[in-house]
């Protein structure tokens, strides 16, 4: 195990999450690999595959037309060479209903070697809450 490998993915998903969480999402762009794909679960609103930077902002446009207002917490970080996981928590509040919610996630990043994330699989505790809070209707 490479001590310094783990060191350099906690530092790569830290600051992705640092600038999703200013809204930075230019800067995320080059942290990203060519043939990145994040994948949402097909029973929410906003399921499906994106893929590059253009998908990666494609959902973000998506959340940001579903959701007012989102506050993250990153409640743990677990890592190893080529993967992480992110626990966190989520409270948002729907721009269709005004409704506040708090959403647990485990997210997944598949990390290549030369640093760059290659996949983002979140996996939602309550998917039904996660989909009430996505709607539009």
């Amino acid at each position: 195990m490479n001590i310094d490998r783990l060191d350099q993915v906690r530092t790569l998903v830290t600051r992705i999450y640092d600038l999703a969480g200013a809204g930075d999402l230019d800067a995320i762009g080059p942290l990203l690999s060519d043939d990145f794909v994040f994948t949402e679960a097909d029973d929410l609103p906003i399921g499906g595959t994106y893929r590059g930077f253009a998908g990666y902002r494609a959902v973000w446009g998506e959340i940001g037309r579903r959701w007012s207002s989102v506050a993250s917490q990153v409640i743990d970080l677990t890592v190893s060479e080529n993967r992480a996981i992110g626990l966190i928590e989520l409270k948002v509040v729907s721009a269709q209903h005004g409704s506040s919610h708090v959403l647990s996630i485990a997210e997944a990043f598949e990390i290549t070697p030369d640093l760059k994330v290659r996949s983002l699989r979140p996996f939602y505790f309550d998917s039904a809450e996660a989909a009430r809070s996505l709607a539009l209707d």
